[in-house]
């Protein structure tokens, strides 16, 4: 009885701590097809809550907020850099 009781609760507790906002595998695709499309000067695609996904060049640092487009959402990344915009 007290499996079944355990069961139970994880089963409720589960779908309440889970986020519905995750990324899913398409979006990550299609920005990584777009990072790559755009030429080998751009390193990273990154989505945010408002507007089409931006495309961020060597030198330039994605930042997590956009004033224009909210928060980042999702991300991918097509070429190897790093950035030294906040040492």
């Amino acid at each position: 009885m007290r499996l079944s009781l355990k069961v139970f609760l994880s089963a409720v507790a589960i779908p309440c701590v889970v986020s519905t906002s995750i990324p899913v595998v398409g979006d990550y695709a299609d920005l990584y097809a777009a990072c790559e499309a755009f030429g080998p000067d751009a390193y990273a695609a990154v989505r945010y809550e408002h507007g089409p996904p931006k495309i961020f060049k060597f030198g330039v640092c994605q930042a997590t907020r956009d004033p224009e487009q909210g928060v980042a959402k999702s991300g991918a990344i097509c070429r190897a850099g790093s950035c030294y915009g906040y040492s």
